[in-house]
């Protein structure tokens, strides 16, 4: 930049000699001097106008990109139970069903459906504002608000309660003493996990799943291609979370559209946005009930809001 502008002084220099030494009247130089120098003085003051516009509008640009996000996240984490029993089936050689009669017509055992975990579902709702960082998480299991989006208990209970205090492992039969199924778990949008060591540990993790990766993923869309379209039906995940995808076998399911059951066909056409081009992503004009992620173990259903 420097040496561009060193060549431009010494062409303007060799100008202006070669005006002095012209024939030109004395007035006439004069009034190609005088022009020359107006010129140069409106053309800097042109471009120091047009640096402090840039300059403004970068900083509104990075005060855009800094500006604290807020929003509310509404997920319901369903457990596939009917997969899990079948996990730890297997384990014991048995079937699905003799282990479903082996607890639930035990009467020693005395389990009751409604007082364990087994064959629930759960839902969060996470209140999060971004200007004050407070986070607020409610969860309708427990009808109260929580520190974490997590389900801690026992799959199966009895009139007591939770089915994992020492006193009732006491009438555990021999065969399902070593079992797992027994043992706490933790239940959260983004794993199902067993304590194997009695302790709450939760060191045995049956299912991981890419809870924040796929918020990630939403968050960049709604910055990145315009407010509410983050609940908009996905066509193409972005490379990386289809990788993460197959590495934890979740399926994205696309049924849940705003026009669902109604007989009206989702819309196909893709939202135009140059970044979702450029990520090769891509986003149909149709919007969501819920984005809905299934998995092996657990299926999760997501609503996102963010908060302007």
């Amino acid at each position: 930049m420097k040496t561009k502008k060193m060549i431009l002084w010494a062409i303007a220099i060799i100008i202006l000699m070669l005006i002095g030494m012209s024939d030109l009247t004395p007035g006439t130089k004069t009034a190609i001097f005088v022009g020359i120098m107006l010129f140069w003085i409106i053309s800097e003051q042109e471009k120091r106008h047009s640096q402090k516009i840039r300059t403004v509008a970068d900083y509104v640009d990075n005060k855009e990109k800094e500006k604290p996000i807020s929003y509310k996240i509404d997920v319901v984490v369903n457990p596939n139970w009917h997969e899990i029993l079948m996990h730890f089936a297997k384990e014991l050689k048995m079937s699905e069903s003799d282990v479903q009669k082996e607890i639930f017509k035990n009467k020693k055992m005395g389990i009751m459906e409604e007082k364990g975990l087994y064959g629930k579902g759960f839902r969060f709702v996470n209140f999060y504002n971004g200007i004050s960082n407070l986070e607020q998480i409610w969860s309708d299991y427990h009808k109260t608000f929580l520190d974490d989006m997590e389900i801690r208990g026992g799959v199966f209970g009895d009139k007591d309660g939770f089915f994992y205090s020492f006193n009732l492992h006491k009438k555990i039969p021999k065969k399902f003493k070593n079992c797992k199924l027994f043992n706490p778990i933790l239940i959260s949008p983004k794993s199902i996990g067993f304590d194997t060591a009695g302790l709450i540990g939760y060191s045995e993790k049956i299912q991981e799943f890419p809870f924040w990766e796929i918020f990630r993923f939403l968050k960049d869309i709604n910055k990145n291609v315009g407010l509410g379209c983050e609940m908009n039906k996905i066509k193409k995940f972005s490379k990386e979370l289809e990788k993460t995808f197959k590495k934890y076998k979740v399926k994205y399911e696309d049924w849940n559209y705003e026009d669902y059951g109604t007989g009206v066909e989702p819309k196909e056409k893709l939202v135009e946005s140059e970044w979702a081009t450029k990520n090769k992503i891509e986003i149909c004009d149709q919007t969501m009930r819920a984005h809905v992620f299934a998995s092996q173990f657990m299926t999760i259903r997501l609503r996102l809001e963010f908060l302007e």
